[in-house]
């Protein structure tokens, strides 16, 4: 029982980053796409 609880948290730690992975990526292209916008206007 204690592996098998042990096992449960590691999923859900592994959960846990992937989520958190998803998001920073996501929030990593809004961010270069706000960037490149603001250079594009200061180009343009």
């Amino acid at each position: 029982e204690v592996r098998a609880a042990a096992q449960d948290r590691e999923g859900a730690g592994a959960a846990l980053e992937t989520a958190l992975d998803r998001y920073t990526r996501k929030e990593h292209l809004v961010g270069a796409a706000k960037v490149r916008g603001l250079l594009a206007g200061a180009a343009g």
